[in-house]
């Protein structure tokens, strides 16, 4: 179990797990999404169909999944097309299309990867999310007991570390503990790993859930440590730790940097098509002005923070924000 204090610095000789290490060979949002290299000797067309096929990682990119695999099915390039169909399960869950029609399309890609265990058991993470969204949590649980139970045997230790999907999951359920130990355990097996890139992520994640049980000042050592580790094109994880920092800031009354910390994180989720990490962004900024006593503008922020969530078919997190909103509004 990690601490503040063990948290502080990053581990020596850092590096990333080896490519096959994971499900994907380095192609799902688990996998430090965008920042993997393109294996050499792949066919010219690959690189390209493949950014066009998952691109939600700037705004516009979900335009131009279209297609991808139609040049890997012309190549006879069959595992190049089973990667993309893994890029595109994941652009699902974090990009804006609607919750049902993701499942629907998680659904068909899950069908068209069968043949592949560690795939399959990747995409099962992306369904089991957006099961969540719709609070179907015992189905989301189940889906990812298949997967961990597939990657575990596969012995792919960096997917079987990686928590994130699993957290998410408990979050929705509103059990933070339960976030809480599935993180820490992912933790430490990345923290034996040294590999910092997903360890920034699951650092900011496992801040998040600290802060949901009020434990602020943990919540803060593990910010600095992703902030510390996080790379600069690491959106979500940028995005993240900002969040989880201006929370901490705000109740230790630095409302100023607060402020412009939970800013800084909206500033940049507006850049990307990851609707529910830009929803979190506003209630999180949304929380800090209301510890300013701004409450007109925590409203309006909190009311754009529904309408995306509304819109990704995020049912369960625009009702716990309604919820909220009714709580604070009768005290």
């Amino acid at each position: 179990m990690c601490s503040t204090k063990r948290a502080g610095r990053p581990p020596k000789q850092a590096t990333r797990a080896p490519p096959r290490a994971c499900w994907c060979g380095g192609s799902s949002y688990g996998c430090s999404v965008g920042r993997q290299p393109v294996p050499r000797r792949r066919p010219p067309w690959w690189k390209r169909s493949l950014l066009s096929s998952v691109q939600p990682a700037t705004r516009g990119g979900s335009a131009r999944r279209c297609g991808s695999t139609a040049h890997a099915r012309k190549a006879n390039a069959e595992h190049e097309r089973i990667e993309i169909l893994a890029w595109i399960a994941s652009s699902l869950f974090f990009g804006p299309t609607d919750v049902a029609d993701a499942i629907r399309r998680t659904e068909a890609i899950l069908a068209e990867v069968e043949a592949n265990p560690a795939v399959s058991a990747g995409v099962l993470q992306s369904l089991a999310g957006l099961h969540a969204m719709e609070g179907r949590f015992d189905e989301a649980r189940e889906l990812l007991a298949t997967s961990q139970a597939t990657f575990e045997e596969l012995g792919l230790t960096l997917s079987t570390a990686v928590s994130h999907d699993a957290s998410t999951v408990e979050m929705l359920a509103g059990d933070p503990v339960a976030a809480e130990r599935i993180l820490r355990s992912g933790y430490a097996v990345l923290e034996e790993m040294g590999d910092t890139a997903l360890l920034s992520t699951t650092a900011a994640f496992l801040g998040q859930a600290l802060i949901a049980q009020d434990r602020h000042k943990e919540a803060e050592g593990l910010a600095e440590l992703s902030a510390e580790l996080a790379a600069s094109d690491d959106l979500i994880t940028q995005v993240l730790w900002r969040g989880v920092r201006a929370r901490c800031l705000a109740v230790d009354g630095r409302l100023e940097e607060a402020e412009r910390l939970a800013r800084e994180a909206v500033t940049l989720a507006e850049t990307t098509d990851f609707v529910n990490q830009r929803a979190d962004a506003l209630v999180d900024l949304g929380i800090v002005l209301g510890t300013l006593s701004r409450g007109e503008d925590a409203q309006a922020t909190f009311g754009e923070a529904i309408r995306l969530y509304e819109q990704k078919g995020n049912s369960v997190a625009a009702d716990r924000v309604r919820s909220d909103l009714v709580m604070s509004a009768s005290l």
